[in-house]
């Protein structure tokens, strides 16, 4: 389908989670998913050159999530959300040559790597995570070529992680 009915198919899911939240205020899972809706509609609304409303969704999904976290700071699950919306927050600002915004968005989201991985440190999907936003990083430091290179290594070294914990390729793509 086109841009526009996945757009308009998102805002009624959105709508649908909002009257949900209403009716049970305290299910943390209502409000995970508002976010992830939030985030997957502001992906969806970059894409259609809308990123004055891209932005605006994810704030409230990080804004939601960052809520999560608050009150469910044990679930896991919640800060990797948040995870994601920082990074795809990031690559807007990226977008819009905001470079201090995004380096700021991209170091959010590592710290909240960092954060599962010490709980966790061999979940390959929160290696991948960090090695792709480490990746990210150094893309958006271009200007810096030090700094850049630091980020790039740090991804390769968590790559490098990945591959090691990975006894099969199906492990290590999973």
């Amino acid at each position: 389908g086109d841009v526009n009915s996945a757009i308009a198919s998102l805002r009624m899911g959105l709508a649908d989670l909002q009257s949900l939240l209403q009716a049970a205020p305290e299910d943390p899972q209502v409000g995970r998913d508002i976010a992830l809706t939030q985030n997957s509609l502001a992906m969806v609304m970059a894409e259609a050159g809308r990123i004055d409303a891209a932005f605006e969704c994810l704030n409230d999904a990080v804004a939601t999530q960052r809520d999560l976290i608050g009150r469910y700071p044990d679930r896991d699950e919640y800060r990797s959300d948040q995870v994601l919306s920082q990074v795809n927050l990031g690559l807007l600002y990226q977008r819009r040559n905001n470079t201090d915004a995004a380096v700021t968005a991209l170091a959010e989201a590592v710290e909240s790597q960092l954060a599962l991985l010490e709980r966790d440190p061999d979940n390959m999907q929160y290696l991948r995570q960090i090695a792709t936003t480490y990746n990210n990083l150094g893309g958006v430091l271009n200007d810096d070529q030090a700094a850049a290179i630091d980020n790039f290594e740090k991804s390769i070294e968590y790559y490098r992680r990945l591959v090691d914990l990975a006894e099969t390729p199906s492990d290590y793509n999973s």
